[in-house]
């Protein structure tokens, strides 16, 4: 025949429950925390590979490509007439002055 209980809390009853079954609630409350952190610092190695792959990657494009020559752009003269052309009107002037002399 069944004893009955002898009187206790919710609490104290947990306690005992737990002391005489130590594995019950990681067996239902999924992965225990050393795993998940386990897991989060293999994410966060892996995540720190990618990014210095990644600026390996970058800096190996930046150092390779040739710079361009930033020279400044070449001089052309603009040919106005009456300004840049005036000598040339007086030395063409002064041939045909002297021809027809």
């Amino acid at each position: 025949m069944l004893r009955p209980a002898p009187p206790m809390s919710n609490a104290e009853r947990q306690r005992k429950f737990r002391a005489s079954h130590p594995g019950y609630n990681r067996k239902y409350s999924g992965h225990s925390t050393r795993a998940q952190r386990r897991r989060a610092t293999q994410q966060i190695i892996e995540l720190q590979r990618k990014c210095e792959a990644h600026v390996q990657l970058v800096l190996r494009s930046t150092i390779c490509k040739p710079l361009p020559l930033l020279l400044p752009a070449p001089v052309v003269t603009i040919e106005l007439p009456a300004m840049t052309t005036l000598e040339k009107i007086n030395a063409i002037a002064a041939v045909s002055l002297s021809r027809a002399a």
